[in-house]
Order: C-alpha cells, then sequence, then structure tokens
C-alpha cells in the first residue's frame, strides 16, 4: 500500500484522509478555488503488520511537485489532480486548512490569498499520529490563454476534447496501466486551453523487474503535459502523454 500527498492540496492516496479533532463549525473557504502547484509528499507502512492493521501511522517518505485543483462540487470544496483523480474534501476551520482523511492530511495555513503552507500527519486507527518534520508549500497558479504551448500538446488536448478519445491514435493498454481516466465531461465548448507545466508520472506497482520500495517509487519526470481548459460551462485541469510515435498512452482531466 502507498500514499502520495500534494503540499496543501493533494493527498493520492487510497486511504487518504483528513483528521478533525476540531470543535468548531467547519467552513468551506472560497479562497482556495483554483490551480495550484506545490509540494507532494510520499508515505506508506514499511511494514506488514502496519499495512495489514492500521495500527501504526504511515512513514513519510520523498517529495515532488504536483498540479491539482480545487473546486466546489455540491456543498463541499474538493481536490483533484489530472494523475490521481478526486482526492477529497478541503476544509477550513478557524484559519486551518485541512485536506485529506482519517490515514492521513495536510494541516497548515494560507498566509495570503496565492500561497498554502504546513505539513503533512499520518494517524493510525488507534489515534497515534506523526508528523512529517518537512514544510510543504503550494502556491496559486493564474492560468493564462496566451502562454506558450512549452509542450506543443494543445491541438492534440482540444482535438481530444472536441471529438473524442477515439478521434486520436491510442495504445489501450498503456492507457490502461497508466491509470487514464477516458471520461470527459460535458461542459460546453472549449474557450480556451492554457499550458502550465510538466508533471513527473509516479508508477505504482513497479513495473516487473523494478524492486518495490514505496518511500523510493520509480518515476519518469516530465511525464504528463499539464493544462488547464476553460469550457463555456467550467473549467477542468488535464493531463496527456503522447509517445515519440504520435500515440496517445496517458490521459487525464479532472
Amino acid at each position: 500500500m502507498r500514499g502520495l500527498a500534494l503540499a496543501a492540496l493533494l493527498l493520492a492516496t487510497p486511504a487518504l484522509a483528513q483528521d478533525t479533532k476540531l470543535e468548531t463549525v467547519t467552513v468551506h473557504g472560497s479562497s482556495l478555488v483554483g490551480v495550484w502547484h506545490g509540494t507532494l509528499g510520499q508515505a506508506g507502512f514499511r511494514g506488514l503488520f502496519g499495512n495489514l492493521t492500521g495500527m501504526t501511522p504511515m512513514k513519510f517518505g520523498q517529495t515532488v511537485l504536483l498540479y491539482c485543483r480545487i473546486a466546489p462540487v455540491e456543498n463541499e470544496l474538493e481536490m483533484s489532480c489530472p494523475q490521481f483523480g478526486n482526492m477529497g474534501s478541503v476544509t477550513i476551520a478557524d484559519g486551518l486548512v485541512r485536506i485529506g482523511g482519517s490515514r492521513m492530511a495536510f494541516e497548515g495555513e494560507q498566509p495570503d490569498v496565492n500561497r498554502l503552507r504546513g505539513r503533512y500527519r499520518s494517524r493510525s486507527w488507534l489515534g497515534l499520529s506523526q508528523d512529517n518534520p518537512a514544510v510543504a508549500e503550494a502556491v496559486r497558479v493564474v492560468p493564462q490563454a496566451d502562454a506558450p504551448d512549452g509542450s506543443g500538446k494543445a491541438a492534440l488536448l482540444r482535438r481530444i476534447l472536441e471529438q473524442g478519445l477515439a478521434a486520436v491514435p491510442q495504445d489501450a493498454e498503456a492507457m490502461k496501466k497508466n491509470r487514464s481516466n477516458l471520461t470527459l465531461p460535458k461542459v460546453g465548448p472549449v474557450q480556451s486551453i492554457s499550458y502550465l507545466g510538466q508533471e513527473t508520472k509516479w508508477d505504482w506497482p513497479p513495473p516487473p523487474g523494478t524492486k518495490a520500495d514505496i518511500m523510493n517509487l520509480p518515476n519518469r519526470p516530465d511525464f504528463f503535459s499539464v493544462y488547464l481548459v476553460r469550457f463555456a460551462d467550467g473549467e477542468l485541469l488535464c493531463g496527456l502523454h503522447e509517445r515519440e510515435d504520435g500515440v496517445l498512452d496517458a490521459f487525464g482531466c479532472v
């Protein structure tokens, strides 16, 4: 089992979560809505006992950067990331920002409208907790419609969003292995596509022949090209990868 988390943005573990001990009323902060780029922290269980029982907190490992989006969903704020999908709810109470669930959570502050800063905490079901000594930070990204397309994939992404995934060459098996999201939300015509940057691809489970090490996951730097797409009825954060032979092998929009 593995856990991945993003500074004030991402908690990308199958058993992710947020510890809430506050007795005050929890409210949702509209100031957090938008696209963020922040620290991705890895966490997982080193021993089989802790993994199976959950009696011990998860251990923290390496950190990298990731793009995620916070948006309102019904009566809550939720965080989603192209590589991992829906990561759970986002709340603010007494100035404390929390993102996650019962097993691991980011807890920190919003020093200003464009920054988040704090630490990750993992907790066992017995209530034992452990804080990551590393400070996690994130900054708000303000997409520009006229920003240079550093990856050159905007036209490909537009074609997919306007004509469907079937309109482009793709490797179905690779798409599956890369955990692609093949569902395209219906949010109206594309109005603009803004390039944000490149993102590391994390491979779990590791490829065949690679030793499984939860504290040092195999990765492919600059794998995903990440874009913010504005539509007539909303926006999506999208990541995709096209092989050198022009075949799509990874895709996701949130």
